[in-house]
């Protein structure tokens, strides 16, 4: 019967895969759809629907200046096309024709379903006023191309400040959950400087009743930023100076409030943190849980589980802590009690795991494990609303499991040519599993169904609960070119009886189909020290991993960041053509930085293709973050060896490949 019931399923497989074959293709975009052009697509043969997902350009700019704007082009219509962004720069959230022209580039073909990440750098010099602007993108503006719909072609995206001049922002603000009001405390605020001009200032701490930060709110304490380059963040860290009044109080950071400063932009200095409560008393939470890896179907066997409980206030105390087991992620009085155990006395900041041992019955499936500190209000605290805290998901009852816990395929592959694909299937439950099968497909997005095109499917044997086993699978990429996940389903059928049969399906990684280079860096090295104002050379390492050679002219940019993420909107440091390279073929290339490097703490990386003139399979695997970059003498001489080299030595940061 279950050989039957298997069948029945290949062959409901093999039929959604022919179907889906023919009328899918390109790496999926943002969820977000218009009606007009859903109902447009079903009723209208073979129509694209063109649309911009997103613009995102840097936070400044200097007038007249070229820089990078990330531009996510989708097409969600039934049909390809060929099209072309325009930038803009508005003084409204209303783009138009109007508005100031500052950039294009072609979108290249869209798919169906198909999203494409274009860095377009803008064309200069093209002035406006020093001030505010709306950075727009307009697809298809023209309409030469035939679509559902001609009303979603529009998008407004970064809100930019134009112009010469410091811009001071605070990006993060954090401060203790508790504080007694004898006590002093630290706030630690990060400061950003997006602008144009090198500027420092001071910071400013206050409490708040409300989310509205005002100069007469209570005043906590001030440091200075120190000098921030273009680009640079430093986090500051404000002491207390006065005893503050009791109870709850939103933390505000406020940066250059006296307006010391010229700024780009003056109404963006403020930034709330976390709530503080100013008082004396405990604070419990429950900072972790943990149990047996399997429930028993009765309650006659113990069951022993672990909270850790933690005092976050200023005052010791002791309570009581209870175990529960809930089917879903809403723990309340009305769940299974397993049991309860005391907690000693924490001192302020201590933590303690706690042992609470008892007996429940459940049914058979997956179940939460949680504990609730002082459940019943014995303790008056800091904060009543962090008490809960949720396990893992724990099987119960003698049945097994299965789950897919990872998938993987190739980086690329041609059209109509053989996919390898494997996959690791588990056995999570409690009891052996039977012989099952699971069945890869490649998928626009990453949700996987049977509606998406079928590779094959593998046979997967039994499996003792706990155990995990390798799966692989060729079949043939008959879809057309796109980038597509490659996922897993196993049990699709239903033939092994599980705990749980909502965890059996999985995508992993982007697989580039069709006939195209695709070029990734695989190494970024550079000096980890720098002194002031002093240029180097970078070395950057890229590969084409596509099933083509590229052509010659495509760049490679070397940037610094921030932060280890590096994009479009960091800082360009230089950048160089690259040969053509053929399939699987690396090189490496240097590229100088023109100019010193801002004084502070930098990320150098490195991004392929930078001006998105290749067409590739895929787009988000062409960037690189390497190792840091101290710039500046005194960072110099605080983090390079004792002797510090005269020319600077090159570090190797050697990375996978995607």
């Amino acid at each position: 019967m279950r050989a039957a019931h298997r069948q029945g399923w290949w062959v409901s497989l093999l039929m959604a895969s022919a179907m889906a074959a023919g009328c899918t293709g390109g790496s999926s975009g943002p969820a977000e759809l218009f009606l007009d052009s859903v109902v447009g697509a079903i009723t209208t043969s073979g129509k694209a629907d063109l649309w911009v997902a997103s613009v995102t350009g840097p936070a400044s700019a200097t007038s007249g200046s070229g820089y990078f704007v990330t531009v996510a082009a989708c097409n969600q219509g039934a049909g390809s096309a060929d099209s072309q962004v325009k930038l803009y720069l508005s003084a409204d959230p209303s783009i138009t024709a109007e508005d100031t022209l500052v950039g294009s580039a072609p979108t290249g073909t869209l798919h169906s379903k198909q999203c494409a990440t274009l860095n377009v750098r803008t064309r200069g010099p093209v002035s406006v006023a020093n001030g505010l602007w709306y950075l727009g993108a307009v697809i298809d503006s023209d309409g030469a191309v035939s679509e559902v719909s001609e009303t979603n072609n529009t998008r407004v995206g970064t809100r930019m400040a134009i112009g010469s001049g410091a811009e001071l922002q605070v990006a993060q603000v954090s401060a203790p959950a508790s504080v007694s009001p004898s006590a002093r405390f630290e706030t630690s605020v990060q400061v950003c400087n997006p602008g144009t001009v090198a500027a420092s200032a001071d910071v400013d701490v206050y409490l708040s009743a409300d989310t509205t930060v005002a100069a007469d709110d209570t005043w906590v304490g001030s440091a200075s930023s120190g000098p921030l380059s273009e680009g640079q963040c430093t986090t500051v860290v404000v002491s207390s100076s006065a005893r503050v009044p009791r109870g709850p109080w939103h933390v505000a950071a406020w940066v250059d409030r006296a307006n010391a400063v010229p700024e780009l932009e003056e109404q963006n200095n403020i930034r709330l943190g976390s709530r503080v409560v100013v008082d004396d008393g405990p604070d419990f939470t429950v900072s972790a849980v943990s149990g047996p890896s399997s429930l028993p179907s009765g309650s006659s066997e113990p069951i022993a589980l672990t909270a850790t409980v933690c005092n976050q206030g200023n005052v010791a105390a002791s309570t009581q802590v209870e175990a529960y087991l809930t089917a879903d992620s809403a723990l309340s009085a009305a769940d299974i009690l397993v049991g309860s155990a005391p907690v000693e006395s924490l001192a302020p900041g201590q933590c303690a795991p706690v042992s609470i041992r008892g007996s429940a019955s459940v049914g058979s499936g997956l179940w939460y494990l949680a504990a609730w500190v002082d459940r019943a209000n014995t303790v008056s605290e800091l904060v009543e609303g962090n008490n809960v805290r949720l396990g893992q998901r724990t099987p119960a009852g003698s049945a097994p499991d299965l789950a897919v816990s990872s998938v993987s395929g190739p980086g690329s592959v041609a059209v109509a040519q053989s996919v390898r694909a494997t996959a690791t299937v588990c056995n999570q439950g409690t009891a052996r599993s039977a012989a099952t099968a699971v069945a890869f497909f490649l998928s626009l997005d990453a949700t996987i169904t049977t509606a998406d095109a079928l590779l094959g499917l593998a046979p997967v044997s039994e499996l003792r609960a706990g155990e995990c086993t390798p799966v692989e699978l060729t079949g043939l990429a008959n879809v057309r070119e796109g980038a597509w996940y490659v996922g897993a389903y196993v049990d699709g059928d239903n033939a092994v009886a599980e705990l749980s049969e909502s965890n059996n399906l999985r995508a992993g990684s982007l697989v580039g189909v069709g006939d195209r280079a695709d070029l990734s860096v695989s190494r970024v090295a550079g000096p980890a020290y720098l002194r002031d104002a002093q240029a180097f050379m970078g070395q950057v390492e890229v590969c084409n991993e596509g099933t083509r050679s590229s052509g010659e002219g495509a760049r490679v940019g070397l940037f610094v960041s921030s932060d280890a993420t590096v994009t479009v909107s960091d800082t360009l440091l230089g950048d160089v053509s690259l040969p053509a390279l053929a399939a699987g073929e690396c090189t490496t290339v240097s590229i100088s930085s023109g100019a010193g490097v801002p004084q502070g703490t930098w990320f150098l990386g490195a991004i392929a293709d930078v001006y998105g003139g290749e067409p590739e399979l895929l787009k988000d695997n062409n960037s690189r973050v390497g190792g840091s970059l101290a710039a500046g003498s005194t960072l110099a001489a605080l983090h390079a060896p004792a002797r510090f080299p005269s020319a600077p030595s090159f570090t190797a940061t050697v990375a996978t490949r995607n």
